[in-house]
Protein backbone atom coordinates (compact mmCIF):
# COMPACT_ATOMS: atom_id res chain seq x y z
CA UNK A 1 0.00 0.00 0.00
CA UNK A 2 2.61 2.69 1.00
CA UNK A 3 4.35 2.23 -2.35
CA UNK A 4 1.08 2.73 -4.28
CA UNK A 5 1.34 5.77 -2.47
CA UNK A 6 4.72 7.03 -3.12
CA UNK A 7 4.23 6.25 -6.44
CA UNK A 8 1.06 8.44 -6.22
CA UNK A 9 2.85 11.56 -5.35
CA UNK A 10 5.65 11.23 -7.85
CA UNK A 11 2.72 11.83 -10.14
CA UNK A 12 1.54 14.38 -8.46
CA UNK A 13 4.77 16.07 -8.04
CA UNK A 14 5.58 15.35 -11.75
CA UNK A 15 2.26 17.15 -13.12
CA UNK A 16 3.04 20.09 -10.39
CA UNK A 17 6.31 20.54 -11.96
CA UNK A 18 4.55 20.25 -15.51
CA UNK A 19 2.36 22.87 -14.36
CA UNK A 20 4.64 25.33 -13.20
CA UNK A 21 6.72 24.96 -16.51
CA UNK A 22 3.64 25.62 -18.59
CA UNK A 23 2.99 28.86 -16.41
CA UNK A 24 6.27 29.97 -16.76
CA UNK A 25 6.35 29.90 -20.61
CA UNK A 26 3.07 31.47 -20.39
CA UNK A 27 4.77 34.25 -18.56
CA UNK A 28 6.84 34.91 -20.65
CA UNK A 29 5.20 34.71 -23.84
CA UNK A 30 2.98 37.59 -22.16
CA UNK A 31 5.79 39.78 -21.60
CA UNK A 32 6.92 39.10 -25.05
CA UNK A 33 3.39 40.17 -26.75
CA UNK A 34 3.42 44.08 -25.80
CA UNK A 35 6.42 43.53 -27.86
CA UNK A 36 4.88 42.77 -31.18
CA UNK A 37 4.11 45.56 -33.74
CA UNK A 38 0.07 45.90 -33.14
CA UNK A 39 -0.17 47.71 -36.39
CA UNK A 40 1.50 45.03 -38.42
CA UNK A 41 -0.68 42.11 -36.54
CA UNK A 42 -3.72 44.75 -37.37
CA UNK A 43 -3.03 44.59 -41.07
CA UNK A 44 -1.70 40.67 -41.32
CA UNK A 45 -5.53 40.49 -40.04
CA UNK A 46 -6.98 42.18 -43.02
CA UNK A 47 -4.99 40.56 -45.29
CA UNK A 48 -6.32 37.61 -44.05
CA UNK A 49 -9.47 38.38 -44.23
CA UNK A 50 -9.73 40.00 -47.60
CA UNK A 51 -8.03 36.38 -48.51
CA UNK A 52 -10.79 34.83 -47.37
CA UNK A 53 -13.24 36.29 -48.82
CA UNK A 54 -12.03 35.74 -52.10
CA UNK A 55 -11.89 32.30 -51.20
CA UNK A 56 -15.64 32.41 -50.38
CA UNK A 57 -16.17 34.23 -53.78
CA UNK A 58 -14.39 31.74 -55.50
CA UNK A 59 -16.07 29.19 -53.73
CA UNK A 60 -19.35 30.21 -54.43
CA UNK A 61 -18.70 30.95 -58.48
CA UNK A 62 -17.71 27.04 -58.65
CA UNK A 63 -20.97 26.17 -56.82
CA UNK A 64 -23.09 28.14 -58.71
CA UNK A 65 -21.53 27.72 -61.89
CA UNK A 66 -20.56 24.29 -62.12
CA UNK A 67 -22.76 22.69 -59.24
CA UNK A 68 -19.59 20.81 -58.47
CA UNK A 69 -21.13 19.67 -55.02
CA UNK A 70 -23.91 17.26 -56.75
CA UNK A 71 -20.33 14.93 -57.55
CA UNK A 72 -20.78 12.15 -54.52
CA UNK A 73 -16.84 11.93 -54.90
CA UNK A 74 -16.24 15.29 -53.89
CA UNK A 75 -13.77 16.01 -50.93
CA UNK A 76 -12.12 18.65 -48.82
CA UNK A 77 -9.08 17.68 -51.08
CA UNK A 78 -10.40 17.41 -54.36
CA UNK A 79 -11.86 20.84 -54.07
CA UNK A 80 -8.54 22.35 -53.50
CA UNK A 81 -6.98 20.70 -56.48
CA UNK A 82 -10.26 22.14 -58.10
CA UNK A 83 -9.29 25.18 -56.96
CA UNK A 84 -5.55 26.07 -56.46
CA UNK A 85 -6.28 26.79 -52.95
CA UNK A 86 -5.41 24.59 -50.00
CA UNK A 87 -7.47 22.45 -48.31
CA UNK A 88 -6.47 24.66 -44.72
CA UNK A 89 -7.05 27.60 -46.24
CA UNK A 90 -10.54 26.77 -47.42
CA UNK A 91 -11.48 25.01 -44.15
CA UNK A 92 -10.24 28.50 -42.49
CA UNK A 93 -12.66 30.52 -44.64
CA UNK A 94 -15.80 28.62 -44.09
CA UNK A 95 -15.06 28.30 -40.54
CA UNK A 96 -13.74 31.81 -39.63
CA UNK A 97 -16.26 33.71 -42.42
CA UNK A 98 -19.09 32.12 -42.14
CA UNK A 99 -18.97 29.33 -39.07
CA UNK A 100 -19.59 26.17 -40.94
CA UNK A 101 -17.26 22.74 -41.93
CA UNK A 102 -16.52 22.38 -45.52
CA UNK A 103 -19.26 19.18 -45.09
CA UNK A 104 -22.17 21.74 -43.94
CA UNK A 105 -21.18 24.17 -46.73
CA UNK A 106 -21.31 21.32 -49.64
CA UNK A 107 -24.52 19.41 -47.90
CA UNK A 108 -26.33 22.91 -47.45
CA UNK A 109 -26.18 23.26 -51.41
CA UNK A 110 -26.97 19.52 -51.57
CA UNK A 111 -30.00 20.07 -49.59
CA UNK A 112 -31.26 22.95 -51.62
CA UNK A 113 -31.09 21.16 -54.69
CA UNK A 114 -33.30 18.30 -53.20
CA UNK A 115 -35.90 20.87 -52.20
CA UNK A 116 -36.12 22.19 -55.71
CA UNK A 117 -36.34 18.98 -56.54
CA UNK A 118 -38.92 18.17 -54.09
CA UNK A 119 -41.04 21.50 -55.31
CA UNK A 120 -40.75 20.42 -58.80
CA UNK A 121 -42.00 17.22 -58.17
CA UNK A 122 -44.67 18.11 -56.64
CA UNK A 123 -45.63 20.51 -59.06
CA UNK A 124 -46.29 17.82 -61.33
CA UNK A 125 -48.32 15.57 -59.10
CA UNK A 126 -45.43 12.90 -58.92
CA UNK A 127 -44.32 10.58 -56.03
CA UNK A 128 -41.01 11.59 -55.26
CA UNK A 129 -38.34 9.04 -54.36
CA UNK A 130 -36.52 10.74 -51.35
CA UNK A 131 -33.60 8.67 -50.92
CA UNK A 132 -33.35 8.24 -54.93
CA UNK A 133 -33.35 12.44 -55.37
CA UNK A 134 -30.70 12.52 -52.10
CA UNK A 135 -28.12 10.27 -54.31
CA UNK A 136 -28.51 12.00 -57.54
CA UNK A 137 -27.58 15.72 -55.43
CA UNK A 138 -24.49 13.99 -54.24
CA UNK A 139 -24.93 11.97 -50.47
CA UNK A 140 -22.93 9.50 -50.77
CA UNK A 141 -25.27 7.92 -47.45
CA UNK A 142 -29.06 8.14 -45.65
CA UNK A 143 -28.03 9.17 -42.19
CA UNK A 144 -25.98 12.20 -44.06
CA UNK A 145 -28.93 12.73 -45.71
CA UNK A 146 -31.40 12.77 -43.13
CA UNK A 147 -28.94 14.53 -40.43
CA UNK A 148 -28.18 17.63 -42.96
CA UNK A 149 -31.63 17.85 -44.43
CA UNK A 150 -32.82 17.67 -40.78
CA UNK A 151 -30.80 20.63 -39.62
CA UNK A 152 -31.53 22.68 -42.60
CA UNK A 153 -35.05 21.98 -42.78
CA UNK A 154 -36.28 21.49 -38.88
CA UNK A 155 -38.00 17.76 -39.99
CA UNK A 156 -37.16 14.81 -41.41
CA UNK A 157 -37.59 14.36 -45.11
CA UNK A 158 -40.47 11.82 -44.86
CA UNK A 159 -42.56 14.88 -42.53
CA UNK A 160 -41.70 17.34 -44.80
CA UNK A 161 -43.48 15.77 -47.94
CA UNK A 162 -46.21 15.23 -45.84
CA UNK A 163 -46.58 18.86 -44.68
CA UNK A 164 -45.91 20.08 -48.20
CA UNK A 165 -48.69 17.67 -49.31
CA UNK A 166 -51.28 19.01 -46.74
CA UNK A 167 -50.22 22.72 -48.21
CA UNK A 168 -50.55 22.18 -51.01
CA UNK A 169 -54.17 20.90 -50.56
CA UNK A 170 -54.38 23.68 -48.39
CA UNK A 171 -53.62 25.59 -51.55
CA UNK A 172 -50.97 27.33 -49.81
CA UNK A 173 -47.72 25.66 -51.14
CA UNK A 174 -44.32 27.95 -51.89
CA UNK A 175 -40.95 26.97 -51.47
CA UNK A 176 -39.82 30.80 -51.69
CA UNK A 177 -40.65 31.17 -47.95
CA UNK A 178 -38.34 27.55 -47.19
CA UNK A 179 -35.37 27.65 -45.04
CA UNK A 180 -33.31 26.76 -47.21
CA UNK A 181 -33.30 29.94 -49.04
CA UNK A 182 -31.47 31.69 -46.51
CA UNK A 183 -28.47 30.06 -46.66
CA UNK A 184 -27.07 32.54 -48.57
CA UNK A 185 -26.97 30.75 -51.91
CA UNK A 186 -29.58 32.50 -53.81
Amino acid sequence: MEKSGIGNNADSIENLADELKTQEIDDQLENFVPLLDKELIAQKLEQNGHHQKSILEKLEKMMLEKKIYLDPELNLVSLAEMTHISRHHISEALNQHLGKTYYAYINEYRIKEVLILLDKCKKQGIKPNILSIAFEMGFNSKSTFHLYFKKITGSTPSAYIKHQTENTENGSFSTENKTFLNLGMN
